[in-house]
């Protein structure tokens, strides 16, 4: 899979990209490196659960995944439907059980 950021020009995807990890390592102050994830497979609770760019999230199906970053936990990127800010999901390192990078 190609690299993308959804609904973002494929022009502009690198530098929204950069802009959602630098407002990240500004809130959470972490380091984030410059591996860029597609889908994120984990066991959170005893529940698999996976998490894949362009996609809603499986919780509340109300979020869609715009970023994985690769941090210290794992940090996703969400948006709204309505393209407001999302939440940002956190998952622990020892918790991740598969990871796809794009290509």
């Amino acid at each position: 899979m190609k690299f993308f950021i959804p609904h973002t020009k494929k022009a502009e995807s690198d530098a929204v990209y950069d802009g959602m990890a630098v407002a990240l390592k500004d809130q959470l102050r972490t380091t984030i490196t410059d591996r860029r994830i597609f889908s994120l497979r984990y066991t959170h609770d005893k529940k698999k659960r996976q998490l894949q760019v362009g996609q809603l999230e499986q919780q509340e199906k109300r979020y869609e995944v715009m970023a994985i970053f690769e941090s210290s936990p794992y940090i996703v990127f969400t948006q709204a439907k309505g393209g407001d800010h999302g939440i940002t999901i956190l998952v622990n390192k020892d918790e991740v059980t598969d990871i796809e990078d794009f290509a």
